[in-house]
């Protein structure tokens, strides 16, 4: 399957698979010309929750360093078959969780609440709105945002802006927001909304 024909990321995070149909500008850009196909290899989010390819070898051997394509659009031709992995791969998958996932993290990829408004390939990064009422400027505008955590409060998380709002330079990229997410009913749109600047001391969100 190609990674789009999956229903959702989680069908794939932190998963061992079995991966085909690589060209051969991205064999020979990774090096791996002494392997053949199917390719070995773990899918996960990286430090920039992106989607990552992690390429430890083939069947017959596995590679003593660890090669990495660290993009969504990089490995969308790919065919992937994932597979229950070897007590040999164990250790990649240890260290994948020790040095990319947190429980904030893992917690917030899981909310399947949020996935309408998720980026197709940077999973933890959704996209929401900024009601501009400035006196000049009377809308609404659409920023991305990355979520860092959930908080105690039902549909309530907190992000970090990635873009500056066009209207309203207090909310430049890299602030902290409140982020609600609405929903009256079944039958009527849902929205994520940015509700106003946070606050967090530092040791609260790391």
């Amino acid at each position: 399957m190609k990674i789009t024909e999956f229903n959702s990321y989680r069908d794939i995070d932190r998963k061992y698979v079995k991966i085909r149909n690589v060209d051969e500008v991205a064999i020979k850009s990774l090096k791996i010309e002494n392997l053949t196909e199917p390719f070995v290899g773990i899918i996960y989010l990286d430090q920039e929750c992106g989607i990552s390819l992690r390429i430890l070898g083939d069947k017959n051997q596995i590679l003593d360093e660890m090669l990495m394509i660290a993009r969504y659009d990089a490995i969308t031709n790919f065919d992937f078959e994932i597979f229950d992995g070897q007590s040999t791969l164990e250790e990649y998958l240890y260290e994948i969780n020790d040095s990319y996932y947190t429980e904030e993290i893992s917690e917030l990829i899981n909310e399947s609440a949020l996935d309408s408004f998720r980026h197709e390939s940077f999973f933890n990064d959704v996209e929401a709105i900024l009601f501009v009422n400035d006196g000049v400027n009377d809308g609404l505008e659409k920023i991305w945002v990355r979520l860092e955590m959930k908080t105690n409060h039902e549909n309530i998380y907190v992000g970090k802006l990635l873009d500056t709002s066009y209207y309203d330079e207090e909310y430049s990229e890299g602030e902290l927001v409140a982020l609600v997410h609405y929903k009256r009913n079944e039958d009527e749109d849902e929205f994520l909304i940015i509700n106003g600047l946070v606050r967090i001391e530092e040791d609260v969100i790391n």
